[in-house]
């Protein structure tokens, strides 16, 4: 493989293709049944998916990537595009004041660098980072001498102490958008969606009626097992607690709200199909607490919670923490809001109208599973992903920007998305587009 600068990959090959011709589906709704047909553009999935297999599409490498291990490629922008304006947020510029705070390009932010992460992350020699091609700041180059944001990248990598880190490749595309859907996109790409309509189910033809999701008056939440083959638009927040699920074809859930996940998803079958696909308008929060149990830190020998000398740093809980504190410092921007504080106090009270009816939203670590929990065949996408679990990922992540808790787990690709579609309903330049 050649390095930066080189023109885009070719022969690659997509081994397998079945299954990618659903264009009849059926809709189960409150009126019965009705055929529904997709574009001709999204019938056959995600092309950015079947030529680099991501396992993290996301904008603001800055926190995910330090210490990361991605067994598969990753594709990211530094927050160069910005909506169709282009350099919004690229490499934390320009520079961002809120309060007290402010952020440049290596000070830590999310769109920039502490000047030492992708250089401490482990990929193996074979994969590749793909980003656009992007002119470096002026700062950036003369603290670097790094022109492009390939060549910045690639100069991280070349003074990595893993050796499969040092040899992989960083490749330039003309365009990158790694996105989310608005509400408007989501009502468009279902033919519609009153103000008062609460759920709308698209059936796969081969599929089983939605089953086991619970409408709450103004949230969901699963009932243990969940049966669904199909694509599913929610208006209001999800809570997913312990899902088992059953599916055949996959599962594709579309939020108008934020989604609160807690435990392992499971599947109850073994169909060579199955996977799970989850996509927000505003957030997705893996094993958040709201609280501390008892008044106390379930992990007492943790960094979160060996903070003596510096109280303020703890806070209350780790929904509070990644929401409306730590990491919502100027840095934070999203194409939807430019106040990082004001979006997170948005989810917060999502999360305060699931409490109200199914009681408090405990860390993971307060949780009987604890936060060994690994997900597979799973696409997350959202302007946001929280996680405190630290078990292996195998899917792909597609965010803005994304805070994961970084262990010894993995975030690997699964090849189960090689023939199977990502968001059919979705045209790809709202969530994931890659031009060479």
């Amino acid at each position: 493989m050649g390095k930066y600068g080189l023109a885009a990959l070719t022969g690659m090959l997509v081994l397998s293709f079945q299954n990618c011709s659903k264009t009849g589906f059926s809709m189960d709704n409150v009126g019965g049944e009705t055929s529904a047909a997709l574009s001709a553009d999204n019938t056959v999935g995600n092309d950015v998916v079947l030529r680099l297999e991501p396992a993290l599409a996301i904008r603001g490498m800055g926190c995910v990537q330090c210490h990361a291990k991605v067994d598969s490629s990753i594709v990211t922008d530094f927050g160069y595009n910005g909506d169709g304006k282009g350099r919004d947020y690229f490499f934390s510029l320009p520079t961002q004041t809120l309060g007290s705070a402010t952020t440049t390009w290596n000070s830590g932010g999310i769109y920039g660098d502490h000047g030492n992460n992708f250089n401490t992350m482990t990929i193996p020699a074979d994969k590749s980072v793909f980003v656009p091609r992007a002119v470096a700041p002026a700062a950036v180059t003369s603290a670097t001498a790094a022109k492009t944001l390939a060549e910045y990248i690639q100069g991280q990598f070349s003074i990595a102490a893993d050796a499969g880190t040092k040899a992989a490749s960083v490749y330039e595309k003309s365009s990158i958008y790694i996105g989310a859907p608005t509400e408007a996109d989501l009502v468009n790409a279902f033919g519609g969606f009153g103000a008062n309509e609460r759920q709308k189910y698209f059936r796969d033809p081969v599929g089983s009626p939605l089953a086991g999701l619970q409408d709450r008056g103004n949230f969901f939440q699963n009932n243990s097992v969940v049966t669904c083959d199909g694509d599913l638009l929610l208006r209001g927040p999800l809570l997913l607690q312990n899902l088992q699920l059953n599916t055949n074809t996959g599962c594709r859930i579309h939020v108008i709200g934020s989604v609160f996940i807690y435990g392992p998803i499971s599947f109850t079958n073994a169909n060579v199909n199955r996977n799970i696909q989850i996509t927000s308008t505003k957030a997705i929060a893996m094993g958040l607490g709201s609280v501390k149990l008892s008044a106390t830190f379930c992990e007492p020998n943790s960094n979160w919670a060996m903070y003596p000398t510096d109280p303020s740093w703890v806070k209350a809980s780790s929904m509070i923490s990644r929401f409306t504190d730590i990491w919502t410092d100027p840095s934070f921007m999203l194409r939807q809001s430019g106040d990082p504080k004001a979006f997170g106090n948005s989810v917060l009270a999502e999360a305060a109208i699931i409490e109200a009816a199914a009681g408090t939203l405990y860390d993971a670590a307060c949780r009987g599973e604890g936060r060994n929990v690994a997900f597979e065949r799973i696409v997350l996408n959202a302007p946001v992903v929280h996680s405190r679990y630290q078990g292996n990922v195998s899917g792909t992540i597609i965010a803005e920007y994304a805070v994961m808790s970084l262990g010894e787990f993995k975030f690997k690709f699964d090849p189960v998305f090689l023939h199977e579609q990502l968001f059919p309903r979705l045209n790809k330049k709202i969530y994931l587009d890659v031009v060479d």
